[in-house]
């Protein structure tokens, strides 16, 4: 799958799941400045202990994401202008059929936009937006039974069309999926994705997607 770029503006990180040593270096240092928040009551062996216990589940659930396909997670390190977003997104790939070809590009959007998905231009790229309001699972970042807003972008890999990308964010917001809070998070998100690009030169066929996350100065 080709490369992709997104301009992405501070708090939000990337954790690379295709390299495995950017992958733990990633978490360790979302973990460190998830830390550097933490109560200044709690002891610093406990909070020693706390960040190895926490990167140690998060590497795990990580490998379990790129095993079933995901390529990229994002999530903010802390708050933006001092409230919590309580989001994040994975960019995934994955081949539905082997045998389809390009022209099957055009019935599946139609398809998705019978089930309520809109169509979104970004850049030239058509891409399919669906929206739900879901229940959280449970994770090691999110507690299980919470409501959050599901925001989905699908597109066929330009050259590729066998290969489907997924960008997929769930927010939790403030708690509510119908108020302001949540609402700006989400607004965040699609604004995210107006950036989106991909990457002309690079190489088509079988091989997972690479990423350029470009920060955002403001």
């Amino acid at each position: 799958m080709s490369s992709y770029a997104l301009v992405l503006p501070p708090p939000w990180v990337r954790i690379h799941l295709q390299e495995p040593d950017r992958m733990r270096e990633s978490v360790r240092a979302y973990v460190e400045a998830r830390a550097r928040r933490a109560p200044k009551e709690i002891p610093p062996d406990q909070l020693a202990a706390l960040k190895v216990k926490l990167q140690g589940q998060l590497v795990r659930q990580l490998e379990e994401s790129r095993d079933g396909g995901t390529i990229d997670y994002y999530l903010p390190s802390g708050p933006l202008h001092g409230v919590d977003l309580n989001a994040s997104f994975v960019v995934s790939s994955l081949i539905p059929d082997a045998n389809a070809d390009a022209a099957q590009a055009s019935a599946v959007h139609t398809l998705l936009g019978a089930e309520g998905a809109t169509a979104v231009v970004i850049a030239g790229t058509h891409w399919s937006r669906s929206e739900a309001v879901v229940t959280t699972e449970g994770d090691q970042l999110v507690e299980a039974g919470l409501p959050a807003r599901r925001i989905t972008y699908t597109t066929a890999v330009p050259g590729d069309e066998r290969r489907w990308a997924l960008v997929t964010c769930t927010v939790i917001g403030d708690g509510n999926p119908d108020s302001d809070h949540t609402q700006l998070v989400v607004e965040l998100f699609d604004a995210i994705m107006t950036t989106w690009r991909w990457d002309p030169a690079a190489p088509k066929g079988g091989s997972a997607p690479s990423a350029t996350a470009v920060e955002a100065t403001s």
